[in-house]
């Protein structure tokens, strides 16, 4: 069940069955809030992508992040899917994120309703299984709609409207956090070439996605190891090719290979670590493989062997 509050605002929520003699029993009580925005909006920054084709580019997929918000903008503009089951609407990142808040501008002209019961999803798959930051619940006289994530890291966000023959229309989608530190800059490159330079192999490292890269090596197994220096707690694995094309690679922390996550690119692929300790990322390729451009190496918990500890999130705050 599903209950609108209305920006009702306090401090504690009560669930009472009035009645002598009344039992109670809850499997899930889950309270989602609104919020001030503060910081930069860092959904511009992305690429846009709609789950069919728009039906002009009047209402292409960047419109909802074209910073013209309406309805006060007199060039104000909305993203839309026309009718169909299940429509979407993705922001990828390129980058991955620690994710505090997002905002939802629904149209002013007519049909704000059709927004009801999307849900905000943030994660690093491409799809809309990541975790859900809120659902929308469209409210007589709103338009625009603040939510708070707590803390979420991730590359992609969905805002996913389910159910059959639904029309989702976004004019403008803000993205508020700060993008996670890539801890492999403070490291060491080494590549499985003795007849290339170690400048070679520092390409990878140098924080540039596609225009310095290390060269592609004619052998079987190439490999390329950063060497972080100390131990981390590696959240995600990040790597950059200068070309889109198909191949196999795995992706190790010491001895333990992260989960490759599916991508419409091969050009820049996310891997899922889990939290693996470790202080050497190899990335190996079956076979030959473009050239590499960069390894970005995400470490979002603290381990008490690295010099420079960093937070984690408040995972009571994050919402399911």
């Amino acid at each position: 069940m599903t209950f609108n509050c209305n920006h009702m605002q306090g401090r504690y929520v009560n669930i009472i069955n009035p009645g002598v003699g009344k039992d109670l029993h809850l499997c899930e009580v889950k309270v989602y809030t609104t919020t001030q925005l503060t910081g930069a909006n860092v959904a511009p920054r992305g690429i846009a992508t709609l789950s069919s084709a728009p039906a002009s580019t009047q209402t292409s997929q960047h419109m909802a992040i074209d910073e013209h918000p309406g309805p006060t903008d007199a060039l104000e503009t909305c993203a839309s899917v026309a009718l169909q089951d299940n429509p979407w609407w993705q922001l990828d990142l390129r980058n991955i994120y620690r994710i505090t808040a997002v905002s939802i501008l629904s149209s002013g002209d007519c049909c704000s309703e059709q927004l009801n019961g999307a849900e905000v999803r943030i994660g690093l798959s491409k799809d809309v299984t990541n975790q859900r930051c809120a659902i929308i619940f469209v409210s007589e006289g709103e338009q625009k709609y603040n939510y708070q994530c707590g803390i979420m890291e991730g590359r992609f966000v969905h805002v996913y409207l389910p159910g059959l023959q639904k029309t989702l229309t976004l004019c403008e989608v803000e993205v508020y956090g700060t993008l996670l530190e890539n801890v492999a800059l403070r490291g060491l490159a080494f590549h499985s070439s003795s007849s290339l330079e170690n400048s070679v192999a520092s390409k990878v490292i140098d924080g540039n996605q596609s225009s310095t890269c290390s060269v592609a090596i004619e052998q079987p197994g190439p490999w390329v190891t950063v060497d972080l220096l100390l131990p981390y707690s590696v959240t995600a694995v990040q790597l950059a090719y200068s070309s889109d094309c198909c191949f196999r690679y795995d992706v190790r922390v010491d001895d333990t290979s992260c989960k490759v996550i599916s991508s419409n690119s091969y050009s820049l692929m996310t891997l899922d670590c889990g939290g693996i300790v470790g202080r050497y990322v190899t990335v190996i390729h079956h076979g030959v493989a473009p050239p590499l451009c960069e390894v970005e190496v995400y470490s979002t918990l603290e381990n008490l062997q690295n010099r420079f500890p960093q937070l984690p999130p408040p995972h009571d705050q994050i919402i399911y």
